[in-house]
């Protein structure tokens, strides 16, 4: 098991273009073919996302996401090889967390007075948000 957590930065000229309802259609589809699991985070321009799988596979759509237009600044936060097949992030294609359920997860980790960016999170604190997201998402369903 291989996983891999990155943030980046939306493009200001795609924020209108960015339609995140269409691009988790086709990533949850895309990341159930390549067996990849993860969680999204959208929040203030920014994107943090954790992918899960073999190795190659989170490679893959990894590059796919690297060439994509609408982001930019992307840091990658971490890369773990794991051994077994335990994930840590569930069994979701893709999961979600939109403004809402993002600003309400990361009011505890990111003080907006501070404008910290989710890019500058170091592998533990960006361990913390996804899996609080997570624990926000399976209390929420």
């Amino acid at each position: 098991m291989f996983k891999l957590i990155y943030a980046s930065k939306e493009r200001p000229e795609y924020v209108l273009q960015l339609n995140l309802e269409q691009i988790l259609v086709g990533s949850r589809r895309r990341n159930a073919e390549a067996g990849v699991t993860g969680i999204l985070v959208h929040h203030g321009g920014m994107f943090l996302q954790v992918l899960e799988g073999a190795e190659a596979a989170v490679r893959k759509i990894m590059a796919r996401i690297e060439k994509d237009m609408r982001h930019y600044d992307i840091k990658i936060l971490a890369t773990v090889t794991k051994l077994g097949e335990q994930r840590e992030f569930g069994d979701w294609s893709m999961e979600f967390s939109d403004m809402t359920g993002s600003a309400r997860v990361l009011k505890g980790f990111i003080e907006a007075r501070h404008a910290r960016s989710l890019a500058n999170l170091d592998e533990a604190q960006a361990t913390k948000i996804l899996e609080a997201v997570q624990t926000d998402r399976n209390a929420s369903a």
